[in-house]
């Protein structure tokens, strides 16, 4: 499988919950859910958790380095920008990749994202 972002082919499993681990590009970085069938495994995670949905949102508030680390905590695989790329994202109000979350947190998230000045795009 190759990267989207670099293609790159050479990936590395960055965390691991059950069943559910994220890959990390090794060239850029970007990260990517991946469900892992492994049979005979007890600590697997919820199926309703493996919906993965892509998630693109927007500023509403001007970003900050503590709002981008804040959304960075809620979504590691969060598009990597710096802050002045935030500022001109928020400004020209466009778009930037939240990664994909399971449809299990999607609303926790959202309401979280809300708090940090991210709206949904979409919704």
């Amino acid at each position: 499988m190759k990267c989207d972002r670099c293609g790159a082919p050479i990936w590395r499993v960055a965390t691991k919950l059950g069943s559910l681990e994220t890959w990390e590009c090794v060239q850029c970085g970007a990260r990517i859910p991946i469900g892992a069938n492994e049979s005979g495994r007890g600590d697997s995670v919820p199926s309703d958790s493996l919906h993965l949905s892509e998630l693109q949102g927007a500023w509403l508030l001007m970003p900050s380095q503590e709002r981008v680390q804040r959304a960075e905590a809620l979504l590691p695989n969060m598009e990597r920008l710096t802050l002045a790329q935030h500022l001109r994202r928020y400004l020209d109000k466009a778009g930037f990749s939240l990664g994909r979350i399971s449809s299990a947190d999607r609303q926790e998230t959202v309401r979280e994202l809300g708090d940090v000045g991210i709206e949904i795009l979409g919704d």
